[in-house]
Formats: structure tokens, C-alpha cells, sequence
């Protein structure tokens, strides 16, 4: 057997192994199992993806016990596969510090199972080489993520109603969107149906991207799909969140671009524009909710949102530059968009954990910079990690979309200007929300009438949120060329040729370079912190300016108002 071969027999076997350990042995001695076969799953994905990422040709194997079911792992899906392996591998380390937490000895065997059955369907859905290989993987996964957030005690009925309804929406929709695109051939392979799909007429075309559209955005937890997202990750274990964000959102984001690059005929540029509007109100609606939450667990959650909503964008713009005959930017935006989703789930999943430490709102928080020093700084890496901030590679993604704004102003002003405008103040309003959850919790005095500070984090609880921080720190200086180094330049093997300038040694290096430069200024600053934290403005203060601009923003309310007005002028 070839190393990909090794490897990707390693990532498949360990959560069959999880599941196995779930149903024979003790809860206790399992959930230690999982989270280690959790983890060796994940390790063997990366390195089942780098290799196959590196591959001269794709890897094919027909699977004998189902007729026409193939299992392919090309350039294209092996970076997602890199991608969606690190986000498991991730889970498994967040679940070996959360051991004995968040759910008693009758569910530890239900979560055990389930979220093997969830790895399983991620990975197949990824290594899916015909249609039926992928709607079925997909459906499967749908359901082990829905029986996951489920069977946790303190989910409300209201949420497995939101998350069963998205779930269906979504295997339906996709299972439909193919269903039209291969003719009713469902046990064709990729290859097939993208001929099949550049016969069929205007009509259909529209109707199967429209299906698809539908169902992988809400998979994606894309607006107006986010509420059920947010219901689904706050209700579950830490590592089951970290499944669900990078898992879910992964693997739509591959199904998504696999139908339109490889699948779908060239589409005119307005295919693009539902992406781009829908990934605006994402991104908008999670960073105005996270400034409005005071759950540290739910301004986590929409953060998360709000950069789904910006890899969306991202990809609306590599489908306009593609639709433009603009190679190179199309490029740099799919690049951008995988670097975005990539570490958006580790800052994320490091925020999880810091949310389930602090275990409680910013209500009844307060001064635990004082106390606890180092988890104070490992939480401002990752909050800083993942608004975008240097020297991470959220910022580097950010600045790579950025480099293609003079191309997309050329060719479409008006949607450039409009797409900027949302960005910034979609950024502000990310900002702002860490800020608040910065002098909220960290900053100032306790506010909940007791002593309601955190206990000092044992070293399992924070040895992962400190591995975490650290790759959203370097993660500027080695994801990008990582990536190129094992073969995602370009992301498409027949898109043209990479030339974005700042995926490459040199311009990585840049990056790095005014991140540390940042934070060698923030680090100058926080040694004089104690003028400064005189300087700070209370909680208090911070409230009354949010609670004045939400209410000067409450355009519903002032709607309301004129309409009462106008009607009381009708009856006199």
C-alpha cells in the first residue's frame, strides 16, 4: 500500500474503531477512547490530503460490496480533505479536555457513536466519486448531526425542530439539484454528469443551481439558516461544535465550488450574485448579533457566521472572476476562501473551550486579567485570530481578497464599492463585539454581586486552547505557503496560473512582518497596562453607547412607528 493509501486507511478505520469502542466498553474508558481515535483520525486525514494534494494523478478505487460506488480522492478534494481533517483532529483534541464534562455516563455512549457516524459521513462525503456516493454520505451526515444535538440533555424541542428542518431542506435540495443535472442518472460519476450538465437547457440549469444553492447554504448556516446553525453549536459539547463549524461548513463549501468549477457549464457573471448578496446579509447579521448577545458561547457562534458569510463572498467573487475570464483573481479568492474557512475553525474552536471555562455571560464577568494572566492572552490570540487581525492567516486571506478590488472594480464598480462598504462595516462591528467581550470579561471589576471569577483552568483544559492560539499566531507565516508547498496553487488544475504575489515566501513573510509589528506595539502598551486599564471605559459605559447605537439601528421599530402614524391619520 502507497502512504495515501496508509493514511486514508488510518482516517477511515479510527471513528469505525470509535464506534466500536462506544458500544462494547464502559462510558468512562470510552470517552477517552473516542477523543484519542477522534484525534488519530484527524492526523490521518492531513496526511492522507498533503499527499493526495501532491499526486501526479487522482486516486480512484471501486468499492465491490456497492454497485457503482467509487471512492476518488483528487487535487481538489484532497485539499478540503486536509482541510476537514484538521477540523476533526481539533475536535478529538477538544474532547480529550472536556472528559467527563458537559454530559453524564448514559449519553457519553450516544455521543460516541454519533459522532463517529458524523466523521465517517464527512470523510465519504469528500471521497464520494459518483452522485449517489455523495447524496448518500451527505444524507447520512445530515442525520448523525441532527441525533448529535439531540441527545443532549439541555437542547430545547424548539432546536431539533430549526436543525431537523435545515437538514431536511438541505439533502433534499441537493439530492433534487443532482437529480435534474444528471437526467435522472444517479449512479453516474463526476465525469459524466458535467457532460451531462453542459446538454441541458437554460431552464434546468437554473433550476438545478438554485437547488443546489439552497442546499448547501444551508448546510453553511448562511443567512437566513444561521439561527438553526447557532441553536445546533451552542446546545452541544465543545469538540461536537468544532464538527459541526468546520465539518458541515467544509464540506458544503467543497460540494458548493466542486458543481460550479467542475460540474456546472461556464455561468454568466449575475450566477454570482445571489452568492455575494447572501454572504453579505451573513456576514452582517452575525457580527451585528454578536454584538448584541451577551452569551460568550453565542457571540462565539455568530462570529463564526459572520465569517461564513465572508467565505461566501469570497467565493461569489472567484465565480465572477471566473465568469470574467479572470483566472488569476478567481485563484486567489478560492485561496483565500479555504485559508478563511481553515482558520476561522481553529480560532473558533479554541474560543469554544474559552467559553466553557468562563461559563457565564458578560453580565456576570469581570476582571479576569488580573487573575488569570495567561489564559487572558491565549483568549485575545484567538479573538484577535479570528475578527482578522495580524499575524494570522485570517488576516492574510483578507488582504489576498483585497488584492483582486482593483480588478473587480474594473469590471463591476458599483458591486466592488457595495462589497467593500459591507466588509468594513461588517469588520467594525466584529470588533467592537470583542472589545465588549474583552472589557466585559477580562477587564474591571466582578458584576454579579458574588465572587463570580473563574477558577484557574486545569492544564487538560488549557494545554489545547494554548495549542490553538499558538497556530492562530503562526498561522500567517506558515498556512499560505504550506498550502502552495503541497500543491494547492492553484486550488483548480485547469483554472490558469497562480500569480496572487502574496501567497509566497516573500509575501507570507510581509504579513508576518506587520503582525508582529502590531503586536510588538500591543505588547508595548500592555507592559503600561495598568494607565491603560485606567484609560478603559467601565462595562457599564460600553453598554449604554451599544444599547444607544442598537437603538438608533432599530429600524423596525421606527418603521412601526411611521406606519402607527400614518393609520392614525387615515381614521381621523
Amino acid at each position: 500500500m502507497t502512504p495515501l493509501e496508509n493514511s486514508l486507511y488510518v482516517a477511515s478505520v479510527a471513528p469505525v474503531l470509535a464506534i466500536v469502542v462506544s458500544t462494547v466498553l464502559r462510558p468512562a474508558v470510552s470517552a477517552r477512547w473516542n477523543a484519542i481515535l477522534l484525534a488519530l483520525s484527524g492526523i490521518g486525514g492531513v496526511v492522507a490530503g498533503a499527499y493526495g494534494a501532491v499526486a501526479e494523478t487522482p486516486f480512484t478505487m471501486a468499492v465491490p460490496m456497492f454497485y457503482g460506488m467509487t471512492i476518488a480522492l483528487d487535487r481538489f478534494s484532497a485539499i478540503f480533505f486536509l482541510g476537514i481533517s484538521l477540523a476533526i483532529a481539533v475536535a478529538g483534541l477538544c474532547a480529550l479536555s472536556q472528559i467527563g464534562k458537559h454530559h453524564d455516563a448514559g449519553n457519553v455512549r450516544m455521543l460516541g457513536i454519533l459522532g463517529g457516524l458524523l466523521v465517517v459521513s464527512l470523510q465519504w462525503t469528500l471521497l464520494a466519486g459518483n452522485i449517489i456516493g455523495f447524496v448518500t454520505a451527505w444524507a447520512t451526515m445530515m442525520l448523525a448531526a441532527f441525533l448529535l444535538q439531540r441527545i443532549v440533555r439541555n437542547t430545547a424541542e424548539t432546536t431539533g425542530l430549526q436543525f431537523l428542518a435545515i437538514a431536511q431542506v438541505s439533502t433534499i435540495a441537493i439530492a433534487s439539484g443532482l437529480f435534474v443535472l444528471s437526467s435522472g442518472a444517479l449512479f453516474s460519476d463526476f465525469g459524466t454528469l458535467a457532460y451531462v450538465a453542459g446538454q441541458l437547457s437554460v431552464t434546468n440549469l437554473i433550476v438545478a443551481y438554485g437547488l443546489l444553492f439552497l442546499g448547501f447554504a444551508a448546510a453553511m448556516g448562511a443567512f437566513p439558516f444561521h439561527r438553526g446553525f447557532i441553536s445546533a453549536v451552542t446546545h452541544v459539547p465543545a469538540h461536537i461544535a468544532v464538527l459541526f463549524r468546520g465539518g458541515l461548513s467544509g464540506v458544503a463549501l467543497y460540494g458548493f465550488i466542486r458543481c460550479i468549477l467542475f460540474i456546472l457549464p461556464p455561468l454568466s457573471i449575475w450566477y454570482s450574485l445571489p452568492v455575494a448578496v447572501i454572504g453579505a446579509l451573513t456576514m452582517l447579521c452575525g457580527a451585528f448579533c454578536a454584538l448584541n448577545e451577551k452569551s460568550v458561547q453565542r457571540i462565539v457562534a455568530y462570529l463564526s457566521v459572520s465569517s461564513i458569510g465572508l467565505t461566501a463572498l469570497m467565493v461569489a467573487g472567484a465565480m465572477a472572476f471566473q465568469a470574467l475570464a479572470i483566472y488569476d483573481a478567481m485563484n486567489v479568492m478560492l485561496f483565500a476562501a479555504f485559508i478563511q474557512l481553515t482558520i476561522n475553525v481553529i480560532a473558533t474552536s479554541g474560543l469554544f473551550l474559552v467559553a466553557d471555562v468562563i461559563g457565564s455571560d458578560l453580565h456576570t464577568s469581570g476582571g479576569l486579567a488580573k487573575t488569570l494572566p495567561k489564559f487572558t492572552i491565549t483568549t485575545f490570540v484567538l479573538l484577535f485570530g479570528t475578527v482578522g487581525f495580524p499575524p494570522s492567516a485570517a488576516f492574510t486571506s483578507i488582504w489576498m481578497a483585497g488584492s483582486t478590488f482593483q480588478a473587480m472594480f474594473s469590471s463591476a464598480p458599483v458591486a466592488a464599492i457595495a462589497l467593500l462598504v459591507v466588509g468594513i462595516l461588517s469588520i467594525f462591528l466584529m470588533i467592537a463585539a470583542i472589545l465588549r467581550v474583552i472589557i466585559g470579561v477580562f477587564f474591571g471589576e466582578s458584576r454579579g454581586g458574588v465572587d463570580a471569577r473563574v477558577s484557574e483552568p486545569s492544564d487538560a483544559q488549557l494545554a489545547p486552547i494554548v495549542l490553538l492560539a499558538l497556530l492562530t499566531f503562526v498561522s500567517g507565516f506558515a498556512l499560505p505557503q504550506l498550502l502552495v508547498s503541497i500543491g494547492a496553487d492553484p486550488l483548480t488544475d485547469s483554472a490558469g496560473t497562480f500569480n496572487g504575489g502574496i501567497v509566497t515566501a516573500f509575501g507570507t513573510l510581509r504579513m508576518g512582518t506587520i503582525g508582529l509589528l502590531v503586536l510588538g506595539i500591543g505588547g508595548v502598551k500592555w507592559y503600561f497596562r495598568d494607565s491603560i486599564l485606567e484609560r478603559l471605559p467601565s462595562f457599564e459605559t460600553i453598554e449604554k453607547w451599544r444599547l444607544s447605537c442598537m437603538n438608533r439601528m432599530s429600524f423596525g421599530s421606527k418603521f412601526t412607528k411611521l406606519w402607527n402614524g400614518a393609520l392614525e391619520k387615515l381614521r381621523r
